[in-house]
């Protein structure tokens, strides 16, 4: 079912123009719900038919009809997409991508915590069980069912991650093993070591099965020493680019410089556009290495204090106003346990829950923006230098920096064309690629 929601506009006027873009757009609307500003019970009846099902798609003039500031609008949002709710603004909203770039920033250094992905909020760790059952690896014991480190085998795990980041090969480690087991009891060998720079729960992550195990070394030792992994044991390549942003506008094959014509060319591929992936993923990364520079790392930088000031500001009257309605909705729950039936007390705690909801969920985005905005400098300068020499990187780290940059990938028959998130401004930017 698609409805129509609209705040603070003349009810003829909006109704309208409402109903003449549903119809030139084909969408069939059910009913169109209004509110006067500051009021938000159409609001809230339409949030209830959405947690119900009952909703498919809603139509609204702009963002502003989802909230009276943009912490309110894109709390609102986030719930509408959370519930599978297609959204559709008559107005085309304007798009800041340097909010996602700070969150893909703030994700990139947050290794130890969960990611709630609709809110970019780092949580504490959860669903830890409390009674490790397993062998631990290599760097740990169990005492009572809870995992603890084993400070002389960490020392070790730090040993070997360091000695190989500084150029130490794989035997020169398993000698400096000693007398050291493994977590099976077996002596290290050359794949023992392998398996102990690829085990990502040295950096405190959390496994599948819940298990949380403390962090022994810090995820910049950890890349360091992958970089070189992938480079001197690197895993078969996928055929198609590391890019997950590919938007297909014609048959494409890709393959890498080192395929042969046949594969190429063959009759099977004859009505496909050949992409050669190296040639690709070359040409991207030298795109995202020129937005990146230090000026734009530093301009960047001033826009993150600059939205963690707001955050700060908004909050205090967040804050003021969620009381103040908290306060108001108490009295008047109060006054009708007494027995105040009256159909207007109804109404009017009915409004209190509304607005005190409202101004809750205002609360908990404007939280979450400020611990967003809460990354350091170095934090900033650091990621836009990794990107700035991407093609050096590991493949894993090479994908996430430019899933972080790079909207997407538009390949038709006539060309190839990059979408990449201007740091300074922003905006999306359109480059074409050549020679692919």
């Amino acid at each position: 079912m698609a409805i129509g929601y609209m705040r603070g506009a003349a009810e003829d006027i909006g109704r309208a123009s409402m109903q003449r873009f549903a119809l030139d757009n084909n969408i069939e609307l059910e009913r169109i719900f209004e509110d006067s500003p500051g009021r938000f019970v159409n609001f809230r009846l339409v949030q209830t038919l959405t947690k119900r099902g009952l909703i498919d798609t809603l139509l609204l003039r702009g963002t502003e009809d989802l909230g009276d500031d943009r912490y309110m609008a894109l709390e609102s949002r986030l719930f509408f997409e959370r519930n599978g709710i297609r959204l559709i603004f008559m107005n085309k909203p304007s798009v800041d991508r340097r909010h996602d770039i700070a969150l893909g920033i703030h994700r990139y250094y947050s290794f130890i915590t969960e990611t709630d992905e609709s809110y970019g909020l780092m949580l504490p760790l959860r669903n830890t069980r409390h009674v490790f059952s397993r062998v631990p690896p290599f760097g740990y014991n169990v005492e009572n069912g809870v995992p603890v480190v084993n400070e002389a085998e960490a020392e070790r795990v730090r040993m070997v991650f360091k000695s190989y980041a500084n150029g130490a090969s794989i035997v020169e480690i398993v000698k400096s093993m000693g007398d050291f087991t493994s977590a099976r009891g077996k002596k290290f060998s050359n794949m023992t070591v392998k398996t102990l720079l690829r085990n990502e729960r040295y950096l405190g992550r959390l496994s599948k099965k819940g298990y949380h195990l403390p962090s022994l070394i810090t995820y910049d030792l950890w890349l360091s020493a992958h970089e070189r992994l992938e480079r001197e044991y690197a895993p078969d390549r996928e055929p198609e680019p590391y890019f997950d942003t590919v938007r297909r506008l014609c048959p494409i094959v890709f393959y890498r410089g080192s395929a042969n014509e046949n594969f190429r060319l063959g009759e099977y591929y004859r009505s496909a556009v050949a992409v050669d992936s190296d040639r690709l993923e070359s040409a991207v990364e030298k795109i995202i290495a020129a937005y990146c520079k230090q000026e734009n790392a530093d301009s960047f930088y001033e826009y993150v204090l600059e939205e963690k000031k707001q955050a700060e500001i908004a909050l205090c009257s967040a804050e003021k106003e969620y009381d103040a309605v908290s306060k108001q909705f108490g009295i008047k729950l109060k006054a009708l346990i007494k027995g105040a039936r009256e159909e207007e007390d109804q109404r009017e705690l009915e409004d209190l829950t509304d607005r005190k909801n409202i101004y809750g969920m205002r609360r908990r985005r404007i939280v979450s923006e400020n611990e967003l905005f809460s990354i350091t400098k170095e934090q900033v300068d650091g990621f836009f230098e990794r990107a700035r020499r991407i093609s050096k990187l590991s493949v894993e780290e090479r994908s996430w920096i430019a899933g972080t940059l790079v909207r997407y990938i538009a390949i038709s028959k006539d060309e190839i064309a990059v979408f990449i998130s201007n740091p300074l401004t922003g905006r999306v930017k359109r480059r074409i690629l050549t020679e692919i």
